[in-house]
């Protein structure tokens, strides 16, 4: 997979993503990790969802396209409810995991657990 070792000489973010990516999989070349993450999607699961559903993103996250936000509370057509916070640069947590204001994703975390035990 020559193709994927020039990409990850000029792009820096995508040479984390493939690297951990192989971390987190096991996986010994980038070819296998990219045939081992393929089955993780969430198409055919979403649908099936009945519960409450929490979505967090942050709009610079450099690992899931914050498309994926609109994309993934679209899909979940049978939860009871979807609440969805995207965290700004401005804020901060804008980042994966909103690195850098965690106590961001908590409180916000907190709050929705708060508001569902009051319902």
């Amino acid at each position: 997979m020559e193709h994927a070792g020039a990409v990850r000489q000029q792009d820096d973010a995508a040479d984390w993503m493939i690297t951990h990516g192989m971390y987190i999989t096991g996986s010994e070349t980038p070819f296998d990790y990219l045939y081992e993450f393929t089955p993780y999607q969430t198409k055919d699961l979403s649908p099936l969802i009945e519960q409450d559903v929490l979505l967090l993103a942050g709009e610079n996250d450099h690992f899931v396209p914050v498309e994926f936000l609109e994309l993934q509370t679209a899909a979940l057509t049978a939860a009871r409810s979807v609440r969805t916070r995207l965290f700004t640069a401005e804020e901060g947590g804008d980042q994966h995991c909103q690195v850098g204001r965690i106590d961001l994703a908590t409180g916000e975390i907190l709050d929705w657990l708060d508001s569902l035990h009051n319902e």
